[in-house]
């Protein structure tokens, strides 16, 4: 029960009590460096000393009253007409007889989309059979709310629900289904006698969890004197009521391969079934199921196998239903998110993937596939494991990517448990595979046998199966990267244009290389290391000049491709990109590389109250700087980006926290290991601070006068 408690004591336990707490949280009164504010847990407050927490004795206020245990809690009971200057107004719906009245009040009070979950449930049948949408014997279903019958202007939305004879409780919920909101617990209303049930009116409070029999309003629970404990969201009150707690049923952050997904609907009676369980890589979960047609809709969601609040997916009431090919984005909580539903017109294997790339708005896409299993790639090139699960491409073909050495190698493509009808490999005699050429397998165990692979360049391979006949797929493998193991170089006049620097491929058909450059004009191509024809990018005639930021699409051939002009106005660091999906038309772009990225950094102390008031300017050369007008005084200040990141919080280290003008001090970081900075101003000006970021894990700062 959340409630605003004081705890009642006799003399003799508060004398022992003010002895073993006249330290707490100030030890003897000796001190450090830096002496922490003393913080008093509720009910204690500090004392008129200041140096140690007690235990203020208060007797209860009403609607506070004491209960066996001589602890405050608060009056259930009939309002005392007049008390505390309030005098309880009169609910307007009188229940008759077989009838009771559930009654719900928000502070705000807007009641648009609310309605009532009831349900008969362990000891609480006490609701007869109603008529509501989606209403059964034990209860309405959830995402289909009993409307309610009007709002009360004291005390809330209510609804009046019927009930059985004899009745011993019933299970209550009002909720908001459009916006996601509910209370955070099952309201009981207690029906078995007229003690626990004198009017049948039951009222319910927003951010209480106490259901009044009683008329009761915000303003009536507010103790005389002080005043209820307000938790600030998310935050809620503790069982004692008597300090703010996280809230416990708050959905917990969905982490990507931190639970196992099953794929849980109408076709495997909602069970946990190994069967149905997704494979997991990056950020993405992956599994096959064999369908039938069906004239009615699949049901289904995505979930563990707990169906745990913060990994039970399912779809936004009025878009459950899923379009093969397909994207759609889930939300997650038990009952929040919808049954999903797919219509399935035939007999077929139908691959379910869940692109938890954003963990807040992961998206489901559902394909036909030929084969009937999550598929891998699984050799010497991975020991033989099941990480690397192909992706379907469509029309029949499945790839997966990687980076090889190079050496011999030995795989096989099977699903993850070697099912016999999916674990493929070469004909026996016909191990040897060549790149780029195409090879039929054949499956078994014991038919199947190693495919053997030699690479003789490093690079990055792609393996394709084609499994348009999928009892004897095709495997062929191929440089992955757009120009094989062709190393391409950015050649130039920042470089003497020698191939001194090979471009990093990052994949995706990306390569990339990264420079230090002066403020001057320079010229440049891209190219392999002997200038060959087909792989001697450059401009086209009068179009050389390249803009920073802006994509370029370039030619290629000895007397075509001109050589790109590029102004440099700022030294720094700068990376050029070229995206060669189209290796016969590459695409370049040159962008300036801030040390922090877009992480925009900041001066914070005591010269601007520590805030985020002024961003630092980058002025290149990997310096970000800013100038204060400055009074002769001492400061402390830091250097942080908005949000106090650990890696980009940046302060001295301990005990060398004396900042000089015009001294270089290198810098430290994170919470508890980078200290104030202080900083003496003997003489009032402008200061500029400068912050050289070049080596980003220990940057330094100096701080000069501006005349």
């Amino acid at each position: 029960m959340s409630t605003y408690m004081k705890k009642l004591i006799t003399p003799i336990l508060f004398a022992l009590s003010a002895t073993v707490l006249s330290g707490c949280g100030g030890g003897d009164g000796l001190t450090g460096p830096t002496e922490a504010p003393l913080i008093c847990k509720a009910p204690e407050t500090i004392n008129d000393a200041g140096n140690a927490c007690e235990l203020v004795i208060v007797p209860c206020n009403y609607p506070e009253v004491p209960n066996d245990l001589g602890l405050c809690e608060m009056d259930r009971g009939e309002w005392r007409d007049g008390a505390n200057g309030i005098t309880m107004p009169e609910p307007e719906y009188i229940p008759g007889p077989g009838e009771v009245v559930l009654y719900y009040g928000l502070k705000n009070a807007d009641y648009t989309g609310w309605g009532l979950h009831a349900f008969n449930e362990g000891t609480c049948t006490s609701w007869a059979m109603f008529d509501a949408p989606g209403g059964e014997t034990t209860g309405t279903s959830w995402g289909i709310p009993i409307d309610p019958v009007g709002v009360d202007p004291n005390f809330g939305v209510y609804w009046v629900m019927d009930i059985n004879e004899n009745p011993n409780c019933g299970n209550w919920i009002p909720y908001n289904f459009d916006a996601g909101i509910q209370v955070q617990f099952t309201a009981i209303a207690e029906l078995q006698d007229e003690i626990a049930n004198p009017t049948n009116r039951f009222f319910l409070l927003e951010g209480l969890d106490i259901v009044f029999p009683h008329p009761r309003t915000f303003e009536s629970i507010v103790v005389p004197g002080g005043s209820t404990l307000v938790c600030e969201e998310p935050q809620i009150l503790n069982e004692a009521g008597d300090a703010c707690i996280d809230d416990p049923t708050e959905l917990e952050t969905f982490v990507p391969g931190e639970a196992t997904l099953y794929l849980k609907g109408t076709f495997n009676e909602w069970a946990t079934n190994e069967d149905y369980v997704f494979s997991y890589a990056d950020n993405v979960y992956t599994m096959v199921a064999s369908l039938t047609a069906s004239t009615d809709n699949y049901s289904f969601k995505i979930a563990d196998d707990l169906w745990s609040e913060p990994t039970s997916f399912g779809a936004t009431a009025g878009e459950e239903l899923v379009t093969l090919g397909e994207g759609k984005t889930l939300i997650v909580g038990e009952g929040v998110g919808q049954d999903i539903q797919i219509s399935v017109a035939a007999d077929a294997n139908y691959q379910f993937t869940f692109d938890a790339t954003d963990p807040e708005a992961p998206v489901l896409t559902i394909v036909e596939v030929p084969l009937k299993r999550v598929m891998y790639v699984k050799g010497t090139l991975n020991e033989w494991s099941n990480d690397n699960a192909m992706t379907y491409q469509g029309e029949n073909l499945y790839t997966a990517d990687f980076v090889l050495e190079a050496t011999d190698y030995s795989f096989k493509v099977a699903d993850a448990d070697w099912t016999d009808d999916t674990n493929f490999g070469a004909a026996s005699g016909d191990e040897m595979l060549e790149l780029d050429v195409e090879k039929t397998l054949v499956f078994g165990e014991g038919i199947a046998q190693d495919i053997a692979l030699t690479i003789e360049a490093a690079g990055n391979y792609r393996f394709t199966l084609d499994a348009t006949n999928p009892e004897a797929p095709i495997i062929t493998v191929s440089n992955a990267a757009p120009f094989g193991a062709t190393e391409m170089y950015v050649k130039g006049t920042m470089n003497e244009w020698s191939n001194a620097q090979a471009m990093e491929y990052e994949g995706d058909n990306i390569y990339s290389s990264t420079y230090s450059l002066d403020a001057t004009a320079y010229e440049f191509k891209v190219a392999d290391a002997d200038w060959t024809e087909a792989t001697n990018f450059g401009a086209a005639t009068g179009e050389e000049a390249l803009e920073l930021d802006v994509a370029k699409s370039l030619v290629f051939g000895e007397g075509v491709a001109q050589n790109i002009t590029l102004n440099i106005t700022r030294a720094g660091n700068y990376k050029f990109t070229m995206d060669a999906t189209d290796p016969q038309a590459p695409v370049i772009t040159v962008s300036e590389e801030l040390p922090f990225g877009a992480t925009a950094m900041y001066v914070k102390g005591t010269m601007n109250e520590w805030s985020n008031a002024q961003e630092m300017v980058y002025d290149g050369g990997n310096l970000y700087s800013s100038e204060y007008m400055l009074e002769a005084t001492t400061y402390e200040f830091k250097v942080a980006d908005a949000d106090w990141t650990e890696a980009t919080n940046f302060g001295a280290a301990t005990g060398d926290e004396a900042l000089e003008l015009d001294v270089t001090k290198s810098l430290v970081f994170g919470e508890g290991i980078a200290q104030n900075i202080t900083l003496t101003i003997v003489t009032e000006g402008t200061y500029k601070f400068t912050l050289d970021a070049t080596d980003v894990m220990a940057p330094t700062v100096t701080v000069i006068s501006v005349p």
